[in-house]
């Protein structure tokens, strides 16, 4: 046993296990996501959909992607603008009726987490048509897929296309959690009875 350790541990030796079991991982992490034929119902906003398939109705949120809210403004004082309904517009030209998903698990709503595809990849081509940001804790599958949304997201900021053609632009996540904030202080000016 010892001296298959000290064998393992040898740094000559260690890089074709190291390369196998990274191989596995990312093979694993690939095939645990199903692929299934859907129907597109309705856009929900600018990175939920609501989808049909097996005869039931669900909602799918887009992987990797976050969107900002209907209702979000971005720009300046010279032109305003709803963000949120900008981005949904985007993501409206982009699907079809007939989609492929690929899906693996759910979020905490319920919602399907997924990657929808047509002819392209609608995840994908949401961020390089600037209709949406990378999510801040997206679990990508592996470093060159990182990087190519990186590079997509970097690109539609360069073009200043989409949300990104405003001047002024919150991150969804921030806005949320803004919004979250300032819901709770109004719910707790509420609840206490000054006198």
């Amino acid at each position: 046993m010892w001296k298959l350790a000290k064998t393992i541990c040898n740094l000559d030796n260690i890089y074709p296990y190291l390369m196998l079991f990274l191989l596995h991982v990312a093979c694993s992490y690939h095939q645990r996501f199903k692929s299934i034929d859907v129907r597109l119902i309705e856009v929900l906003d600018g990175d939920t959909v609501k989808v049909r398939f097996k005869g039931k109705e669900e909602k799918i949120r887009l992987l990797y992607i976050d969107a900002p809210e209907l209702g979000q403004l971005g720009g300046d004082s010279r032109k305003c603008q709803d963000i949120g309904k900008l981005s949904k517009n985007i993501l409206e030209k982009l699907l079809s009726e007939n989609l492929i998903l690929y899906w693996r698990e759910r979020d905490r709503y319920g919602r399907i987490l997924g990657v929808l595809k047509n002819k392209v990849n609608i995840n994908l081509q949401m961020i390089n048509d600037g209709g949406a940001v990378i999510y801040w804790f997206a679990k990508f599958r592996n470093l060159e897929h990182k990087r190519l949304y990186f590079q997509s997201q970097d690109l539609a900021k360069k073009r200043k296309i989409g949300i990104w053609e405003t001047s002024k632009f919150y991150d969804p996540y921030k806005y949320r959690k803004k919004i979250r904030k300032k819901a709770s202080l109004r719910r707790q000016c509420s609840e206490n009875h000054f006198l």
